[in-house]
């Protein structure tokens, strides 16, 4: 497939923007069905308003060391990965990652610990 950069108008604001082609590979890639219809600017604006008052929690990514936010506080925020490490993790682990799919984590984390423990050598009964 082969994107070009197109130039789309904001509706909020009316001006022009750019809708890269790696941008366009990444709305492909997350499977959106829609282009984006706000400018960054009016689309960070509007993020500020909806986010105003709300307490984000800071943290690390354990494997790539990328900082994000998340609006719930983790158990453990030592153990936290970021969605790149995350599918690179479970990928290792010999799982298929469908990325048109909505991502079942819990459901992942359980398959693998299953899969692990069915790998790892039953220890001898005393």
């Amino acid at each position: 497939m082969d994107l070009k950069d197109v130039e789309l108008i904001c509706k909020e604001c009316g001006e022009s923007f750019p809708f890269t082609a790696k941008e366009q590979q990444f709305y492909l890639k997350q499977g959106f069905e829609h282009v984006p219809t706000r400018c960054l600017n009016c689309r960070r604006q509007m993020r500020e308003k909806r986010d105003k008052g709300r307490q984000f929690f800071t943290v690390k990514c354990k494997i790539t060391g990328k900082v994000g936010r998340l609006p719930i506080e983790p158990d453990n925020p030592d153990d936290v990965y970021s969605d790149e490490a995350f599918e690179k993790l479970f990928a290792e682990k010999g799982h298929y990652i469908d990325p048109l799919k909505e991502l079942d984590k819990t459901a992942l984390l359980k398959d693998v610990e299953s899969v692990e423990s069915k790998e790892q050598p039953k220890q001898p009964e005393p």
